[in-house]
């Protein structure tokens, strides 16, 4: 696959991750400094785990249904196609 779908998906992941924490952090009243650098700190650390066993098991030839991340297989009867 291209780096810039692996880009795109970093910052996809990222970006929500970043956005669910910061939205937590304020509303537990801590401040505004601490929130932004801890929510970017812990959705760096999530999105490049989550980055990481995809490519794992990318290379093991193992499909994600949900994040629609390899194309189906000519010889897949389970696979469906989008209209």
């Amino acid at each position: 696959m291209p780096l810039s779908f692996w880009i795109r998906r970093f910052l996809t992941v990222f970006t929500a991750g970043f956005v669910l924490l910061f939205v937590v952090g304020l509303m537990k009243g801590r401040s505004l400094r601490q929130v932004t650098l801890e929510s970017a700190l812990w959705s760096a650390i999530a999105t490049s785990l989550f980055i990481a066993t995809r490519l794992y098991h990318l290379s093991k030839g193992r499909r994600c249904e949900l994040c629609q991340d390899t194309p189906p297989e000519s010889g897949d009867s389970s696979a469906t196609t989008r209209r």
